[in-house]
């Protein structure tokens, strides 16, 4: 009798810790993926007024939301990326989806779409 609850609580120990792993492997996942989307969004507003600042074109925007969105490794199709207006009325608008996979199943998973509007903006 007492092995048939030994191995039970074992079997049961194991389950929690699998839930455990998977629980926080998915709440890593998510905080790594929110972050990196708050230093895009950030970098975003510094390009838009950089640009207006210095009067660059729109290509030069377009330039540098890419490469930071390389060197962040965010799957942004360049066809979502939106500008509206010139010199100082730019409005810009980027669309972006990321995989937050699920440990231990590779086909599972969802998508975080992410979606920025943002203008010029004097700093006074």
């Amino acid at each position: 009798m007492e092995s048939k609850r030994s191995g039970r609580g074992r079997l049961v120990f194991m389950l929690w810790l699998l839930i455990a792993i998977i629980y926080f492997s998915l709440a890593r996942n998510y905080i790594s993926v929110s972050m990196d989307d708050r230093e895009f969004e950030e970098y975003l507003q510094f390009a838009v007024d950089l640009v207006v600042r210095q009067g660059r074109s729109d290509e030069d925007l377009r330039s540098l939301i890419r490469a930071k969105a390389r060197e962040l490794e965010l799957p942004l199709d360049p066809v979502n990326i939106e500008i509206r207006g010139e010199g100082q009325s730019i409005e810009l608008r980027v669309l972006y989806s990321v995989n937050i996979q699920f440990p231990l199943l590779p086909e599972a998973g969802y998508q975080k779409e992410y979606e920025h509007e943002l203008g010029y903006r004097t700093s006074n």
